[in-house]
């Protein structure tokens, strides 16, 4: 679950074998009768490592040194044996944090609070901030190569110069392990933030995601969006919604009384409202009739926001919220028909999703379902 995104906190696993525990020697043999000498158990990492909070006082975090062995906290330098993992997390929305076009209208506005999530540790952040939003003096200490990695692999796995594994047993490698109390109030820290003044959360994924019967079943963030120690941050709308269409007939007569189309929105598979994140983030659904040829322009039958709306008045008081929450349903319906000068040719009914990442930025279509038509 992503602030802004939205937005979900990385995972690197670096989970491997056990290092092998210290050979006994080969003693004599005894020739009196005796049970054959055992090592005591060697408990799991987990168990003898405490567990490290990632986030205990909050965001930005300071990136003191890189772990003995590493050259750089780079993720760079992660993928030379995690190459894997890194694939995935140059794809997710993790990686591309700061390029996205509603936090660079933030800078530009002169408003440092979203650089604490999106560049968490003071080194990606050109200019130092008072803590409260506003921007100080420039960064002696600013590195452009972190800056642009975002939610990077130190972002979960790095404290104090030891690197974190997510859980279980930690195995050799050329630097210091440690174990992480990875968890939902992790992910907490930026996909749940509350400004002060607001009546209620920009982002809401952590606290709608508690109400749902998700939270009662235990199924967590990690479950679904890093599922195998995945990196790839999944947000999958053909995994999240479930969509019911109908019509009487597949075939649309020219000039005919238009057939009523009803469609039916079902959050069956995300754990937190659809959409999620940011309030810049938005979906809109709509419904177009797409022919006679590829060329011909479509015709939008219907369309409907799902998204959230504030006041402007400078209370943030929520107006109205068209997101489906978990386990939730959405109905409409809308008409669905062809003037009798419209050209011949089959048709397509188009009934999808298109997203908007950003205040300017140009919907794009996440999600699209198609139901060939007859014209008669």
């Amino acid at each position: 679950m992503l602030r802004s995104l939205p937005g979900l906190a990385l995972l690197l696993c670096l989970i491997a074998e056990p290092a092998a525990a210290g050979r006994g020697r080969k003693s004599k043999k005894d020739t009196s009768t005796s049970t054959p000498a055992t090592q005591t158990p060697r408990a799991p990492t987990s168990q003898r490592t405490p567990r490290v909070p990632l986030f205990p006082d909050g965001l930005p975090l300071d990136l003191a040194r890189a772990p003995a062995g590493l050259p750089s906290p780079s993720a760079q330098t992660c993928q030379g044996c995690h190459p894997s993992t890194g694939r995935q997390w140059r794809g997710s929305g993790h990686h591309v944090a700061p390029t996205l076009l509603h936090l660079q209208a933030a800078q530009a506005a002169e408003d440092a609070r979203c650089l604490q999530c999106h560049q968490p540790f003071t080194q990606q952040q050109d200019r130092l901030t008072d803590g409260a939003g506003h921007w100080l003096d420039p960064n002696p200490a600013w590195s452009p190569t972190l800056a642009m990695e975002g939610i990077t692999c130190a972002t979960c796995h790095l404290r104090d110069g030891t690197i974190l594994a997510a859980d279980g047993e930690a195995g050799p490698a050329p630097h210091p392990i440690g174990i992480s109390d990875m968890g939902v109030a992790s992910c907490e820290t930026c996909h749940e933030w509350q400004p002060a003044g607001h009546q209620v959360p920009m982002y809401d994924t952590v606290s709608s995601w508690r109400r749902s019967g998700w939270a009662e079943a235990g199924v967590d963030c990690v479950d679904c969006h890093l599922p195998g120690g995945s990196h790839e941050l999944q947000a999958d709308l053909d995994q999240a919604l479930t969509a019911l269409v109908r019509f009487p007939s597949p075939t649309v007569v020219r000039g005919g009384e238009p057939v009523t189309v009803e469609l039916t929105m079902m959050n069956t598979g995300a754990g937190h409202h659809v959409p999620s994140g940011s309030p810049y983030t938005s979906l809109m659904a709509r419904a177009r009739l797409l022919g006679p040829s590829p060329q011909s322009e479509p015709t939008v039958l219907w369309e409907q926001p799902l998204g959230r709306e504030y006041a402007d008045d400078g209370s943030w008081s929520l107006v109205t919220d068209t997101r489906i929450a978990p386990g939730g349903t959405r109905s409409w319906s809308f008409p669905m028909g062809l003037s009798r000068k419209a050209a011949p040719g089959g048709r397509v009914l188009e009934i999808g999703l298109w997203r908007r990442h950003g205040i300017d930025e140009e919907a794009e279509p996440a999600w699209i379902q198609t139901y060939p038509l007859t014209v008669q």
